[in-house]
């Protein structure tokens, strides 16, 4: 939770310090390269054998690979930004 809001802040004090980098990032083509990146880092982590027991209570008893995520970013800049999944 703190990881994911600290690395926010630190985007959005980035943002505002250089806006045209937003610009970049709200871009479809950039986020698509960043949700494939991020695909690949939390399966090679749900790999990981602290992980496994949650990777697999999640994906009906098997680990999960790239295969199992969606391809494509079923999110927006905005709900990438916003999204609290712990709530």
């Amino acid at each position: 939770m703190e990881e994911i809001s600290k690395a926010r802040r630190e985007l959005e004090d980035l943002f505002e310090d250089n806006p045209s980098l937003k610009a970049v990032a709200q871009n479809k083509d950039t986020l698509q390269k960043a949700w494939k990146l991020s695909v690949r880092a939390l399966a090679a982590w749900l790999r990981l054998p602290p992980n496994k027991a949650l990777a697999v209570s999640y994906f009906k008893g098997k680990l999960p690979t790239e295969k199992d995520f969606p391809p494509e970013c079923p999110y927006t800049f905005q709900q990438v930004m916003e999204y609290k999944p712990w709530v």
